[in-house]
């Protein structure tokens, strides 16, 4: 089962849109907002690990506190932890709406 923040851009929309092509469960757990207020993230992130994971994919872009948070936690939980760092500096991606924009390149708009 693959499951994500439910975030509309960047990773976890890409993961969405994989783990239902591929025909696997997808899980998404979006923050409240409304409930929880600028917490709402985290809490987020807490609970997901809290679910239990085999593993946990982190794609940290410009130092995101959301998912540096969710990777500490789930280091923090024992869990086979593979984190990929970047910045929009870098080049190998500029910002969020490019990683998206790469769904059309990989023949993978929604």
């Amino acid at each position: 089962m693959l499951v994500h923040g439910g975030c509309p851009r960047g990773a976890d929309r890409i993961a969405d849109i994989l783990g239902r092509r591929w025909g696997g469960q997808v899980e998404t757990h979006p923050a409240d907002w409304d409930r929880y207020g600028r917490g709402a993230g985290m809490r987020r992130n807490a609970d997901m690990v809290a679910a239990g994971a085999d593993r946990v994919l982190g794609f940290v872009l410009d130092g995101s506190p959301g998912s540096s948070h969710t990777l500490g936690l789930a280091a923090e939980g024992g869990l086979d932890v593979r984190a990929h760092h970047t910045t929009s500096a870098s080049g190998s991606l500029d910002t969020r709406d490019r990683l998206s924009g790469s769904l059309d390149v990989m023949g993978l708009d929604a």
